[in-house]
């Protein structure tokens, strides 16, 4: 029943916001999606790596989206891999804000030595971009994964821009398997 509540919360918010997205053809989206990135990722149980994420526009309001994380400790080791795609544009309902709706194939393996768990699944959900500041922008997201034994994930952060092509992105997700990441973004032209 916990996992009907969350899909319905989820649906109910993505729902909530598509009306107030305006066509992206009409107005661009305020934020850059053309990026790669590189970081470090802590996770719950000690699970500490690397993570590399990039976006890039095939459209004006259509990016490809892919990451990949590489963790672990001790004889544990976790990777997450994840391939999608986002519909952006700017948000009416928030001031200097974009939205972007995404859905990623996610493919995930656990390794404890003789025991290994792979799965794969869905992530789908929406991310609010905001830009606080000239150099500042703060973003959060839901979403939900089928992903192990479903999840709704919360995430938010900060991206602080040091010149027109790198910025520093600071990430919390809150799940079953919360993470704290710290990566460098470099913007494509």
């Amino acid at each position: 029943m916990k996992l009907v509540q969350k899909a319905l919360a989820c649906i109910f918010f993505i729902t909530f916001l598509i009306p107030n997205l305006e066509a992206a053809e009409s107005t661009p989206a305020r934020f850059s999606y053309n990026y790669v990135q590189a970081g470090y990722i802590d996770m719950d149980g000690g699970l500490d790596g690397l993570t590399i994420a990039g976006s890039h526009d095939i459209m004006p309001a259509i990016a490809i989206n892919a990451s990949y994380a590489n963790t672990s400790q001790g004889n544990q080791d976790y990777k997450l891999f994840s391939l999608g795609a986002s519909y952006h544009g700017r948000l009416d309902l928030v001031r200097n804000s974009d939205m972007a709706l995404h859905g990623e194939f996610v493919d995930a393996s656990r390794d404890s030595g003789n025991n290994n768990n792979d799965d794969n699944g869905l992530r789908v959900g929406a991310l609010l971009r905001y830009q606080a500041q000239p150099n500042l922008e703060l973003f959060g997201d839901i979403s939900f994964t089928s992903l192990y034994d479903n999840d709704l994930i919360l995430t938010e952060g900060l991206a602080l821009r040091f010149n027109n092509n790198i910025t520093t992105v600071v990430t919390y997700e809150a799940s079953d398997n919360d993470s704290l990441s710290v990566a460098l973004r470099f913007d494509l032209k």
